[in-house]
């Protein structure tokens, strides 16, 4: 590898000894695979043993803990307890951490320095991410988080029924229990029942099959999206299924998911159900119960039937397209609001004993500098942020009378306020 070199007493070296290694990835370096070449031919046992005993001790080395911190609230909006809402930190993919919000809303999660995305989901509420959070070594970013509920217009799980769903060709509902050669699942998404081309086997040749739903209400005003979850594996681009919407029951017209942001490919014209359509279609790719979004807010105020089209070609089979727990939502951002501010705002709130409540009001989430200075213009306190839209308050402690002013950043715009604690 370019990033590591291993020299010991070679002919070429022969007064190199013990392990040269060069590693410029940041810290944890704990799960990444790690090769070494000896070449035993070229030194003598003792040193040989030495050798590897060196690099094993290296290998096991304790690694020092993460320095930093990201902290930060979740707020559950339209509901007083705040517990229970998880939070992942992840950097590049590399490093990961969790943690689970307390009855106030409170996460805590160590973390090495660098940048981070952090996501915060509960069950009910719209999941949300916040990206580019730098922590230096030593240092720590607080997070503030609002989660706001989802209205539910429908759901169905399949437990107790096929969920009035219609389904010709191939299409079965029930337990799956594949029992063929090209690793089909054998579980549902959640519970024991679902949907799927073929619940014991693969597909068949030539299929042109539907599953489609009794007609459906969709609000308007709304951002209403379909999110199901899918399980598929087919011969790739001969064989697949895509997604269709109609307001009358008898013509479909194809909708694109906006998470995947598209369609896997075109299917071919040897397809008999959905020829040369946009579909989904993967050979290994999918093949584990994984969700899909849909944006159904131009169906506003009429009633919807949705249609999951498969279809495939006269040769080679797969186990197929499988579909469990159909949901369509939106998210109510009205709950626990009464209005956005409309523009960037600072107050200085009363004093509580020597505490300054500093009011802040953001139309957008936005970035946040909170600098208090005593008179000598020595920074007394400190404080970084991101903080979404809304009106939030910040209690700052002070230990000492005098005359201090509170300097703020909100995004672009810069405030200045007088204080005089007594």
């Amino acid at each position: 590898a370019s990033d590591a070199t291993l020299i010991y007493g070679t002919t070429s070296y022969p007064t190199s000894s013990g392990i040269h290694c060069y590693d410029d990835t940041p810290a944890p370096e704990r799960g990444q695979s790690v090769f070494l070449l000896f070449n035993v031919s070229q030194i003598d046992p003792t040193t040989g043993k030495n050798l590897i005993e060196n690099a094993v001790h290296w290998l096991l080395a304790t690694e020092s803990g993460p320095d930093a911190v990201i902290y930060g609230h979740v707020e559950t909006m339209g509901n007083p307890n705040d517990a229970g809402a998880i939070v992942k930190v992840w950097n590049t993919g590399k490093y990961v951490a969790y943690d689970t919000t307390d009855a106030s809303g409170n996460y805590s999660i160590p973390v090495y320095a660098g940048t981070y995305s952090v996501y915060a989901t509960r069950e009910g509420y719209n999941d949300t991410t916040v990206t580019g959070i730098t922590v230096s070594s030593g240092g720590s970013a607080q997070v503030n988080v609002n989660l706001y509920p989802l209205v539910t217009i429908y759901f169905n799980d399949f437990e107790t029924n096929n969920g009035g769903f219609t389904g010709d060709g191939c299409w079965q509902w029930g337990d799956p229990q594949y029992s063929g050669s090209n690793g089909g699942p054998s579980d549902a998404h959640s519970g024991i029942y679902c949907w799927g081309t073929n619940l014991t086997g693969d597909y068949p040749a030539s299929t042109n099959s539907r599953l489609t739903t009794p007609a459906i209400s969709i609000p308007s005003g709304q951002n209403v999206k379909l999110e199901f979850y899918q399980w598929l594996r087919t011969e790739f681009r001969y064989d697949g299924g895509n997604v269709k919407v109609s307001t009358n029951g008898s013509t479909f017209s194809i909708i694109n998911p906006v998470s995947p942001e598209k369609y896997d490919t075109i299917m071919s014209s040897l397809n008999v159900g959905i020829p040369n359509e946009w579909g989904f279609s993967n050979n290994g790719g999918r093949n584990s119960w994984k969700p899909v979004t849909f944006n159904l807010s131009s169906y506003g105020g009429q009633n919807v039937y949705i249609r999951w089209h498969f279809g495939s070609d006269g040769s080679i089979q797969y186990p197929g397209w499988y579909i469990d727990d159909v949901r369509i939502y939106y998210v109510d951002y009205t709950v626990g609001i009464t209005e956005l501010p409309k523009e960037f705002g600072v107050e200085l709130l009363t004093l509580s004993g020597k505490d300054i409540n500093v009011s802040l009001s953001l139309p957008v989430s936005s970035e946040v500098d909170i600098n208090v200075l005593d008179i000598a213009g020595r920074v007394i306190e400190r404080r970084n942020m991101i903080k979404g839209a809304g009106v939030w308050n910040e209690t700052i402690k002070m230990t000492k009378s005098g005359v201090y002013f509170v300097k703020v950043r909100l995004g672009e715009k810069r405030f200045i306020k007088k204080v005089i604690v007594f």
